[in-house]
C-alpha cells in the first residue's frame, strides 16, 4: 500500500511507497499528489494531456516517438475483458502497488481534481498513466482498482467474446451494444456526452480523436462507477478527447 508522507507544501503531497513497492526495476520511488478544484462543466482540452501523448511510447522505447494522432493498431497487445473481473493482466480491487507490478510501468500518479486540502492516496478520485501501454487507471477505497480507461489511438486491444473495442469506429461498436444487450436482456444507458454504456457489461463506450476521426476509447468499470460515472471520475478522464 501507498501511505503519504510527511511534506505537504505548496499545492502538492509527496506519497512515499514503502521500501519493497515501486523501488525494483528503475521505478520511481516517489508519487506526487496534486489537489485542485472541480468544475461544474469538464473543460475540453486538455493541453498537458495533449503534450504528453506527443512522445508516448507504444509498448516499447525502441519503437520511437509515435506522432500526435498516429493509430498504432499493428503494434498493439491484445487484451481479454471478463466484466468486473478482469481486464488484461488488471483485476478489479487490486491495490496501485499491484498495478504497477502488473504493468512494469508508470508515469504520474494523480489526485482528483475533486480533492480537498491534505489529500491521501487512499482517497477516492486517485488515477495512474500509463503511456506506454497506453492505459489510465482510476481507483478508490483505499486505492483499490475501480476502473480502467484504454487509449484509442495506442492502447491495448481489449476484446469481448471476441468482440474488440479499442479504436474502432463508434456508431459500429454503438451498434453492437444495442444489440448485444438487446439479445441477452441487458441494461443499456446512454451518459451525459451521449455515449452508451452497461452495468451489466462494466462498459462506458467514450471515444477519442484521431486527427480528423474519433475512435473508441473503452471505459472498463465497476458497477458502482458505470452507474455513477460522471460523480466517481476525476476531471482527468473527461478531459481526454
Amino acid at each position: 500500500m501507498l501511505r503519504a508522507g510527511s511534506g505537504y507544501a505548496d499545492g502538492q503531497l509527496t506519497i512515499k511507497p514503502q521500501p519493497d513497492s515501486l523501488e525494483d526495476n528503475g521505478r520511481p520511488t516517489s508519487i506526487k499528489v496534486r489537489p485542485g478544484r472541480r468544475t461544474a462543466t469538464p473543460p475540453a482540452y486538455s493541453p498537458g494531456y495533449a503534450s504528453r501523448r506527443r512522445t508516448a511510447h507504444a509498448g516499447s522505447a525502441s519503437r520511437g516517438v509515435i506522432e500526435l494522432w498516429e493509430v498504432a493498431d499493428e503494434q498493439r497487445r491484445r487484451w481479454e475483458y471478463a466484466p468486473h473481473q478482469t481486464v488484461g493482466p488488471l483485476a478489479f480491487g487490486i491495490t496501485a502497488d499491484e498495478v504497477v507490478d502488473a504493468l512494469h510501468a508508470i508515469r504520474n500518479l494523480d489526485h482528483s481534481d475533486r480533492a480537498q486540502y491534505g489529500p491521501t492516496v487512499s482517497q477516492p478520485g486517485c488515477f495512474a498513466e500509463f503511456p506506454d501501454v497506453g492505459v489510465t487507471t482510476y481507483f478508490a477505497h483505499g486505492s483499490l482498482l475501480a476502473g480502467v480507461a484504454i487509449d484509442a489511438l495506442r492502447g491495448p486491444q481489449v476484446t469481448i467474446d471476441g468482440v474488440p473495442l479499442t479504436g474502432r469506429t463508434p456508431s459500429v461498436l454503438d451498434k453492437w451494444i444495442v444489440d448485444h444487450t438487446g439479445t441477452n436482456d441487458l441494461d443499456l444507458r446512454y451518459t451525459h456526452e451521449g455515449n452508451p454504456a452497461s452495468i451489466a457489461l462494466g462498459l462506458v463506450m467514450r471515444v477519442q480523436r484521431a486527427g480528423d476521426l474519433v475512435l473508441s476509447r473503452p471505459l472498463l468499470l465497476t458497477p458502482e462507477w458505470v452507474e455513477d460515472c460522471w460523480d466517481r471520475l476525476p476531471d482527468h478522464e473527461w478531459r481526454t478527447f
